[in-house]
């Protein structure tokens, strides 16, 4: 019985560690797949990622889970604090290392955080001779990177994938600190082998910036080569926009030799000049549509601005309207009202009418009273009595004045306000 209680213990251990071993397995398999699109679906590999468990992780695939991170924001341009952390965790577990794939790699976009954020082309450029020395050590890679691959692929591809990207980033960073042999070097070794594997959109990078490096230095048979092929990269591949940038390197090729003298007779000279001139209209035709575009969105933006303005102003003219029609109203319907209560004969008619006024426009008297302090309460009773069109006879009437004395206050209110008629409301 015993025996076979240990036995059972035994089988329930060696399921659990084979469990434990599975997780960890199924969470490497799925960093490795993830690794597989990346590029091509940033948005989907960023929602698996969130997923994970990282304190489940061990140390490595804890770096390689921050270097695939660090990438997808490459891939977003989100060169931000978080995108630097990621970076230093991969840097310690790699950089140093064996695994001379992920230190190429962590090296190259150390570099391209240090270019991109203006830490430095020196430390830029040290990172990226270092992931060039740790991609030329490289002999084998994880064959998951293989299997997992979008498109067909080997080892070597997979290192070759790498160390001709650090060469291009090289040429680029040579090109930009102005060593431009060395910047000439290293693009030219990754625009020969983007022409061996037609790897057309890598090709026109190196050709074009190969080019702006044969200008730099004069030599302007290989720079024209270059834009040339470069052009023809981009026709392939249907790219616009890079054709823009590659016009613009021709119109300086042209520019460059006329400036220069870089002729044999005056039919060179003029021929130079007129290509230059043909390269920046195709630059200001390129331009032309954005630019179109962009006085559209302005004109739509003005003109639904000024829509709105008048949708608004007639709004408000409406309400106006419907306002004065309603105090029209109001007020021809006291008038009718108190000319009864005047006709009435009544011993009290004034005091009637004066609480008919305020019943209508509650709080009038006040506000008279507060715009004129100089009226007099007498002077404030002849002004309502004006609004609700008695005539001087009538003021005097209710007000036991003599008409006169009426017409006197009347004057006296015009002197007071500088004003022929007072508005009460």
């Amino acid at each position: 019985m015993k025996s076979l209680l240990l036995h059972i213990a035994l089988l329930l251990c060696a399921f659990l560690a084979s469990c434990t071993r599975s997780d960890s397995f199924s969470s490497e398999d799925m960093l490795y797949e993830v690794e597989g699109f990346y590029q091509t679906n940033p948005g989907k590999a960023l929602k698996i990622l969130d997923n994970f468990d990282v304190s489940a992780l061990s140390e490595k695939e804890q770096a390689h889970y921050c270097l695939l991170r660090a990438k997808i924001y490459d891939v977003h341009f989100q060169h931000n604090n978080e995108m630097d952390s990621l970076l230093k965790v991969a840097e310690n577990c790699f950089v140093g290392g064996d695994d001379k794939y992920f230190e190429a790699v962590t090296c190259m976009y150390l570099a391209r955080y240090a270019q991109v954020t203006r830490q430095g082309l020196d430390e830029a450029l040290s990172w990226e001779l270092k992931a060039l020395q740790s991609i030329e050590q490289c002999q084998n890679v994880d064959e998951r990177l293989v299997l997992y691959s979008e498109t067909p692929t080997d080892v070597q591809n997979e290192i070759d994938r790498i160390k001709y990207v650090v060469h291009q980033r090289l040429g680029m960073l040579y090109g930009e600190i102005g060593d431009w042999r060395e910047s000439i070097t290293h693009l030219k070794i990754s625009e020969i082998y983007y022409a061996e594997k037609q790897r057309y959109r890598l090709h026109m990078m190196s050709s074009y910036c190969l080019g702006n490096s044969y200008l730099a230095i004069k030599e302007y048979d290989s720079a024209f080569v270059c834009f040339d092929n470069a052009m023809h990269d981009a026709e392939i591949i249907g790219e616009k926009d890079e054709m823009f940038y590659i016009d613009n390197g021709l119109a300086n090729y042209y520019l460059n030799r006329y400036e220069n003298g870089e002729y044999s007779d005056e039919a060179e000279r003029e021929e130079l000049l007129h290509n230059a001139m043909l390269e920046i209209n195709k630059l200001q035709m390129a331009q032309m549509p954005k630019r179109v575009i962009l006085y559209l969105l302005v004109a739509v933006f003005v003109i639904v601005i000024v829509v709105i303005l008048l949708i608004v102003f007639r709004y408000r003219r409406k309400k106006n309207k419907e306002l004065l029609k309603i105090k029209d109203s109001q007020q021809q319907t006291l008038i009718n009202c108190v000319s009864a209560i005047y006709k009435s004969s009544q011993d009290n008619r004034a005091k009637q009418i004066f609480d008919e006024f305020e019943k209508t426009y509650p709080g009038a008297i006040a506000r008279l009273k507060a715009a004129h302090p100089d009226l007099s309460d007498m002077e404030v009773n002849v002004a309502i009595l004006s609004f609700l069109h008695f005539r001087a006879k009538e003021t005097a009437d209710l007000l036991g004045l003599t008409e006169n004395t009426a017409m006197k206050y009347r004057s006296n209110i015009r002197k007071k306000t500088k004003k022929a008629e007072l508005t009460i409301l």
